[in-house]
């Protein structure tokens, strides 16, 4: 009981710091893109890498521990879903696939399949509230946008897709793997599971 009360206070104090960390960065000025010009474009750019050298010498100072990530994560590539956030923890326990609005489509199913066979074992595939893409694909000027209206629109029978995948089949039957969707608010981070697949997907396979 006190390794597991030890453990959640780690990870408690551990998301503290990480919160303390955005909050001091919250006053560095972003600067909308839209309105700079190429030389204020290029200064920018230097300020990324010069970010970048600092962050790197953290990590080199205080080194992270190597591990294979058990879990994958399809999140949308909204700035606004920031998964070390969301997930309270800088661990690189997740492997995290950012795509326009979520979609699934058979290049991230190999991606997706590659890291089951590296060891994953859980594969979250999440949406989320006040989405731009799905804004995008359900309003008037989506034939502007032809890929990403046909992906979010097939995103269900792409998720299908990746389960009738025989590697994955047959890891769900087996009990190995577990495949769950999820919708995340974007005001406040909170995830809510709404669909899982697992030994009992034979009971979908109506579905398929």
């Amino acid at each position: 009981m006190f390794v597991t009360f030890s453990e959640r206070v780690h990870f408690l104090i551990g998301g503290v710091f990480i919160n303390i960390g955005y909050r001091f960065q919250d006053h560095v000025d972003h600067e909308s893109h839209r309105t700079l010009s190429k030389e204020q474009l290029t200064r920018q750019l230097k300020n990324i890498l010069k970010q970048n050298q600092r962050a790197s010498l953290v990590r080199k100072i205080f080194p992270r521990t190597a591990y294979h990530p058990k879990v994958a994560l399809l999140t949308c590539m909204d700035a606004r879903i920031d998964t070390v956030e969301l997930m309270g923890d800088t661990r690189r326990s997740y492997y995290t696939l950012r795509t326009a609005g979520s979609v699934l489509e058979p290049l991230q199913q190999e991606m997706f399949e590659i890291a089951i066979r590296n060891g994953v074992y859980i594969i979250l595939l999440t949406t989320h509230t006040d989405c731009a893409a799905e804004k995008v694909v359900y309003g008037s000027n989506n034939d502007h946008y032809p890929h990403l209206t046909t992906g979010v629109k097939n995103r269900k029978q792409n998720i299908y897709d990746f389960l009738k995948r025989k590697l994955i089949y047959d890891k769900l039957i087996s009990g190995e793997l577990i495949v769950a969707e999820a919708e995340i608010n974007t005001h406040d981070g909170n995830m809510k599971v709404t669909n899982i697949y697992d030994q009992n997907i034979k009971e979908i396979n109506s579905n398929f």
